[in-house]
């Protein structure tokens, strides 16, 4: 009997899709479907199946040999979640496979909300029950479960230094403190109020707001507290764009009076 093989078929027309779906099966066994998507599907095909689909001009990536999700229905976690968390963790998962519906499923059942999208099938999201880690690393679709780390981008060129006019901190000494601009991005809009209370009560000057994000003027050791803070996400130091339309201008000959033989005279 041929090996059942994980695959990821991508389809462009209406017959490969419609092939690839009768050729792949689910998870638990002939009777169920694969995950179908407007442009892939994932299932499982042995391997005359997949030079099937390959000559019908399907697009096949092979992700190994079958290994059965959690069961037919989902929500099917073997492990009962347990009470939440005091503080929700903020963790990467990655994927053996593309993100679709059901895999989300599977991962808000193991409490695991997914947030943002990071690349390589790499995924943001927060848990908020105990023992959700074990849950998610036991999935098979889930390549990896990391603790999500800050990060602090500083950028030398084009830096903005200010002068602080008054002491915002007990202990500073204002006249000699310089400061940068800094964006800080939070992870849930929801919480952008709670770090902006914090930077507040940290001496922190915020000059803006966004959504997610809060712009502040802040020295090297007042970076580091912000980093630290579990409702941020990223901290990026901010650089003042530069224009560059005089150069434009000079491309297209708009600096002269009158770049153009033609001056419109006598044209009504």
């Amino acid at each position: 009997m041929s090996t059942r093989r994980r695959i990821v078929a991508y389809t462009m027309h209406e017959h490969e899709h419609a092939a690839a779906k009768a050729g792949l099966s689910g998870s638990a066994g002939d009777q169920d479907g694969p995950i179908v998507t407007d442009s892939m599907l994932i299932g499982y095909a042995d391997q005359a199946t997949v030079d099937t689909l390959k000559q019908q001009g399907v697009v096949v990536r092979e992700l190994g040999v079958a290994t059965p999700l959690p069961g037919p229905a989902i929500g099917r976690v073997p492990v009962p979640i347990t009470a939440p968390l005091a503080q929700g963790a903020y963790v990467v998962v990655k994927l053996t496979e593309p993100l679709c519906d059901p895999h989300q499923d599977y991962l808000q059942q193991c409490g695991m909300t997914v947030q943002e999208r990071l690349g390589n099938r790499s995924y943001l999201g927060r848990v908020d029950v105990a023992g959700a880690v074990g849950r998610l690393q036991a999935l098979p679709f889930v390549e990896s479960v990391t603790e999500y780390d800050t990060a602090v981008s500083l950028r030398p060129s084009g830096r903005i230094e200010v002068e602080l006019e008054q002491d915002p901190q007990p202990g500073l000494a204002a006249a000699a403190t310089k400061l940068r601009t800094f964006d800080v991005l939070v992870h849930e809009a929801a919480r952008r109020p709670e770090v902006e209370d914090e930077l507040k009560r940290l001496g922190i000057q915020v000059i803006g707001t966004g959504a997610r994000k809060l712009r502040v003027h802040a020295g090297e050791q007042e970076i580091e507290q912000i980093n630290g803070m579990d409702a941020v996400a990223f901290v990026d130091e901010f650089v003042q764009p530069k224009l560059y339309n005089d150069h434009v201008r000079g491309v297209i000959l708009a600096a002269f009076a009158n770049p153009s033989p033609l001056t419109g005279a006598g044209e009504r």
